[in-house]
């Protein structure tokens, strides 16, 4: 299956706190896409300590005007859940997760907009990364899907706006030239710069880099 937009815009936003974090900060941590309770299973089968789980855990329309055509780019609000799940030999997971947490925010305070690229590496859009409030109701009716993943503190932010799709833009015919008139009289106001009776002063640009 091909990538759609929703899958490059978090493949991005994974990509970019890797690229944006301090040199070495979040080199070793693996970051996983997917529901923490799969994610869990992975991390349990793994030898990495560090890993960062990214959930997509709610998509929602960024406005649709009525007039807009079906050929027209629509938009999306992600709503991500970030989550610490790193694993210790020694010391302590709690610590370790506040640590890997506070990089991650960092990271996104200083740098809170990520690029989207297509399959060519032309860029799609830019994203905003916006911190978003969730409360512990929210938290705990998220967790309670992930069957025996206990809970783990996270924290949440709003990817927007997302292209659902992009549309083609087309641009129009080149323009042959430009006329502009200015006459003093009012009365002239409405006739063409050709007319005789006219007061205007012409002045024709050049048809290069205008379009109609």
């Amino acid at each position: 299956m091909d990538a759609s937009n929703l899958s490059r815009a978090i493949i991005a936003f994974r990509d970019h706190m890797i690229q944006a974090a301090p040199e070495g900060v979040l080199d070793h941590v693996d970051m996983f896409i997917g529901h923490p309770a799969q994610v869990a299973e992975l991390i349990n089968a793994a030898n990495n300590e560090l890993n960062l789980v990214l959930f997509i855990y709610h998509i929602e329309h960024a406005g649709y005007p009525v007039h807009a055509k079906s050929d027209e780019t629509s938009f999306v609000k992600m709503h991500c859940l970030l989550t610490a799940m790193t694993k210790l030999s020694q010391g302590s997971t709690g610590e370790m997760d506040l640590k890997l947490l506070g990089h991650v925010m960092e990271t996104l305070h200083r740098n809170p907009l990520v690029s989207v690229r297509d399959d060519q590496g032309a860029i799609i859009t830019q994203l905003q990364v916006v911190p978003t409030q969730t409360s512990m109701e929210d938290l705990a009716r998220i967790f309670s899907t992930q069957f025996e993943t206990s809970y783990r503190v996270s924290i949440a932010y709003e990817l927007s706006m997302v292209p659902v799709f992009t549309a083609a833009t087309q641009s129009g015919p080149l323009v042959e030239k430009i006329d502009l008139g200015m006459s003093p009289d009012m009365m002239d106001r409405n006739r063409l710069p050709e007319d005789p009776a006219s007061k205007f002063e012409t002045l024709c640009l050049p048809r290069e880099g205008y379009r109609s």
